[in-house]
């Protein structure tokens, strides 16, 4: 029953697999198990589960006859036209609503049967006729086929495949009948003589007008693509260019295909926002289903992430956008493509749903049980919700449900808790527990939580505040090193957060403010509120100087996120920054001058770094980091690892870092480098080196018995150059 295998939630799964075991049915009714439905909610339902293995098996040794009327007696069970001769003896806890849950059921169920019935009618030509006859009318009295009658056609298609090839192509490629899913498009591939070029070139071409009709991923093209994909015929793949074929089957054996593809749709233009355009009219016309590497491969294409309007157009109400040539895909077509959609999106919901700061996509699966609490992006989601300035984008409230504690002296607040232990937004909500939370129990014994999340951001409040007391005549305290249309550079001074989450005044017990908040608080920043958390492309640590780079439109913002971001790809490196770290290793043959290091966790994070001076009675030497993506204290950490510690850095480097010379992490973004959204252009934007790293750095000069720090006695040591 692998119809509804996730829609059960876990406490049901043993339910569901001693249902699939079941015993060898006598009679049809034994095929059918009306069974109970239960959600958090409460809610009672009961649906009848069919059996698909028990059903082939009872129809084996039947006749024509009985099997078309076994089949039609199933359907009129599913429906509730007739009802089971069983009783429901299990109780499954569902996902969702009952009533959603028992409607997706029988819909799945029915499709199933259908089609099974369509492999029934293949074996007898008048039954065929008949059925093919009755779909022919419809579609000139301009009826549109029922979803049931489009999977009786795709499994006598299919049906037809092995037993009359010529009869399988001659229903397959009517235009008048119904659209062919992914599973009859691979049927009739394999009709195909893949080393004959002309035998391809006709399949692309008998199919094309029924392939426009349908999502890329469910074309013949499509089909066609994957299997000479597997066989790694890349000469006739090029032959698919000009067909309708997801992309994403040409990325795996030659990438150079995939760029010949996307100058063929998307034409050539060097901008990167005209680039970003084309493709988000391509996804909705063609209805394109967001796999991450054709995400991945169509950023490095635009240098944009398209990724987040992607998944905002796929997980929205299912609606009809129309083609240039006027043609739309069936409703059924869509649903089947919205829900598969969704399943790519929760594959991985902290890369698809939280970077892309889809919170409310998040909060309904969350609270449907689609995604568990437990889950490894929940901490993040928590993170976006309490940084999140828009209302618009963050959500209300978040529902979940969590096992009660199993230990009787451990709480229910204490395993809370535990789910984001170190999110400070999370721990201040729970500080203040009876103002947002509540707590019902569920049938099956699990805690359904209900979390309010305060209307305002606090930070914004205390920024407002400060900027209509302060006097025109002062400086603005982060002053503005490049500002136009699409991008604001400011340079950060240290002590600074770049943003809080929204309860940081009441966690700290104080006004506290941020460099979000301020710029969201200046005129116009109502306007940017919705963009200014998606804008938000990259930051820097509290006690870090420097420039730092903010979107001020969606489409900024998504090219700023592919350069630099979270989505960055190893293209260029944008960010050059100067720090002075302490040399902790005895034997100076053993510090290595320049390199790059490579994050534990992730290869694909890296630093690349460079002695420049090492001052030597100090043992403290001036080094320069280039990187692109920006962990969490990503310098920090990889410096410490080499021997290099940052002074002031007590976290990475202990007490060998604790240094009179400076009172904070010594590091500082002396420049940052990006592709401009809108002129594409390179653009580098320097940041003035503060006060107190000056100080520092004269400080050490003057310590040095010559003029200048040695930079060669730590050369000469290595027997290295820098």
């Amino acid at each position: 029953m692998f119809f509804a295998r996730n829609i059960v939630r876990p406490q049901s799964r043993k339910a569901l697999k001693l249902l699939e075991k079941g015993r060898t049915p006598h009679v049809l009714d034994d095929c059918v198990h009306p069974t109970g439905l239960v959600d958090q909610e409460g809610a009672v339902g009961c649906t009848p589960l069919v059996h698909p293995v028990h059903l082939n098996h009872f129809l084996h040794n039947c006749t024509f006859d009985e099997r078309v009327q076994s089949m039609e007696h199933v359907v009129r069970i599913l429906k509730g036209e007739v009802q089971p001769r069983q009783k429901a003896a299990t109780t499954l806890y569902i996902k969702g609503s009952t009533a959603a849950a028992a409607t997706e059921l029988q819909r799945r169920q029915i499709r199933l049967i259908q089609k099974m019935h369509g492999g029934i009618l293949s074996e007898r030509v008048d039954s065929t006729n008949t059925f093919v006859q009755s779909l022919l009318q419809k579609s000139k009295e301009g009826i549109a086929p029922g979803e049931a009658e489009v999977a009786v056609y795709r499994g006598l298609v299919e049906a037809l495949c092995s037993k009359d090839r010529g009869a399988a192509v001659a229903l397959a490629m009517d235009p008048s009948l119904p659209s062919l899913g992914s599973a009859c498009c691979a049927a009739l591939v394999r009709l195909v003589d893949l080393n004959l070029e002309t035998a391809c070139t006709a399949f692309l071409e008998t199919f094309m007008d029924k392939d426009r009709t349908v999502p890329l991923g469910d074309t013949c093209a499509t089909a066609l693509a994957e299997r000479l994909s597997q066989q790694n015929k890349t000469d006739m793949l090029r032959l698919l260019l000009k067909y309708p074929v997801d992309p994403s089957v040409l990325l795996l054996p030659d990438r150079t295909l995939f760029l010949s593809w996307c100058e063929r749709h998307f034409g050539n233009s060097p901008h990167p926002a005209e680039r970003a355009a084309a493709v988000r009219q391509f996804v909705r016309e063609t209805y394109l289903q967001p796999r991450q590497r054709t995400i991945d491969a169509l950023n490095r294409w635009c240098l944009t992430d398209v990724g987040r309007e992607w998944f905002q157009f796929c997980l929205a109400p299912v609606t009809v956008t129309r083609r240039d040539d006027g043609s739309t895909p069936a409703d059924s077509v869509l649903e089947a493509w919205h829900q598969t959609c969704e399943r790519i999106a929760m594959l991985d919901a902290r890369k698809n749903l939280v970077e892309h700061r889809l919170l409310h996509q998040y909060t309904f699966f969350l609270s449907q049980g689609y995604i568990s609490a437990t889950d490894e992006s929940f901490p993040y989601f928590l993170d976006e919700c309490g940084e999140s300035h828009s209302s618009a984008e963050r959500p209300a409230q978040i529902c979940f449900t969590v096992r009660p504690p199993a230990d009787d002296r451990d709480s229910l607040l204490a395993a809370l808790r535990r789910l984001a232990p170190r999110c400070a937004y999370w721990c201040a909500l729970l500080d203040h527990v009876e103002d947002h939370v509540s707590c019902t129990v569920c049938p099956w014994g699990d805690v359904r939580v209900a979390v309010t999340l305060p209307p305002a951001h606090e930070c914004c409040a205390v920024a407002r505040a400060a900027l209509s007391q302060a006097e025109a005549s002062e400086p603005s305290p982060f002053p503005v090193l490049l500002e136009d249309a699409h991008v604001v550079v400011c340079a950060k001074p240290a002590g600074v957060a770049t943003s809080r989450h929204a309860l940081s005044c009441t966690q700290l017990g104080r006004p506290t403010c941020d460099l979000i908040s301020t710029q969201l608080a200046k005129t116009g920043g109502e306007l940017r509120r919705r963009v200014f958390r998606q804008g938000q492309v990259h930051r820097l640590d509290t006690g870090t100087s420097g420039s730092i780079v903010m979107a001020k439109t969606d489409a900024a913002a998504d090219s700023l996120r592919h350069q630099m971001g979270t989505s960055a790809r190893l293209t260029f490196i944008p960010k050059l920054y100067r720090a002075l770290c302490v040399v902790v290793e005895n034997d100076l043959t053993n510090v290595p001058l320049k390199g790059e290091i490579k994050d534990h966790g992730d290869a694909r994070v890296r630093t690349q770094y460079r002695v420049v001076q090492f001052f030597s009675s100090s043992r403290i030497a001036l080094v320069e980091c280039r990187i692109q993506q920006g962990k969490k204290h990503q310098i920090r950490r990889h410096l410490a690892s080499i021997g290099l510690p940052l002074c002031g850095d007590v976290d990475h480097g202990g007490a060998a870092c604790c240094q009179s010379l400076f009172r904070r992490v010594a590091l500082h973004a002396l420049a940052v480098s990006f592709i401009h959204p809108d002129t594409g252009l390179k653009t580098t934007v320097l940041s003035p080196v503060p006060s107190d790293f000056r100080d520092a750095l004269a400080t050490l000069r003057q310590q040095e018995p010559g003029s200048e720090g040695k930079r060669s006695s730590l050369m000469m040591a290595s027997g290295k150059r820098v």
